[in-house]
């Protein structure tokens, strides 16, 4: 049997409500502030370099992204930030989602209606893709599990994979692709 417990009213003393708004407006704040941020870096970046999903596959930053990383950190440890890597995780996803929303470094802007994660299976509408926007995604998805699992050393991957994996590069370079390696 469930107690139910009847509504108590509360009422929070003026110096709690300034608080918990003063922690709103940081919030605000740090999230405009990271996305601000994160266009910022795409707009000095390579034209090629799909910049935010280098460090993942093993890959090094380039020389000025890699600065902007290190002043960010060394600003984030002076303030006592308890985790620059989760910060910077943010700037990076936000940065992939100012790409997609602009079409940069090959990146193709969301289907408007669509939420992500919406797909033939899921009993939704069937999503309609171009030739150029289907081959690119899959792509580069192709391309992006390469380069994890050879990264990681997998002893699955073959030479046959790999000669594979220079097909797919070859055929994102044939759409126009240029891939930041």
């Amino acid at each position: 049997m469930t107690k139910v417990i009847a509504p108590v009213a509360v009422t929070l003393d003026n110096a709690t409500l300034e608080v918990v708004a003063n922690a709103v407006k940081a919030e605000a704040g740090n999230y405009g502030a990271r996305k601000a941020l994160a266009k910022q870096i795409n707009d000095k970046a390579p034209a090629d370099c799909r910049w935010y999903v280098l460090e993942a596959n093993g890959q090094k930053l380039p020389p000025m992204i890699d600065a902007i990383k290190t002043e960010y950190y060394k600003g984030l440890k002076g303030i006592n930030y308890s985790n620059p890597s989760n910060a910077w995780k943010m700037i990076k996803q936000y940065a992939q989602e100012d790409a997609s929303g602009r079409g940069m470094f090959g990146e193709t802007p969301p289907v408007e209606g669509k939420t992500e994660g919406e797909t033939e299976g899921s009993g939704k509408t069937r999503e309609t893709r171009s030739v150029q926007t289907r081959l690119v995604e899959d792509l580069k998805a192709l391309h992006d599990f390469m380069i994890r699992e050879t990264s990681k050393g997998n002893p699955d991957v073959q030479d046959k994979h790999k000669t594979a994996h220079h097909h797919i590069i070859d055929a994102l370079k044939a759409l126009g692709v240029t891939i930041g390696l």
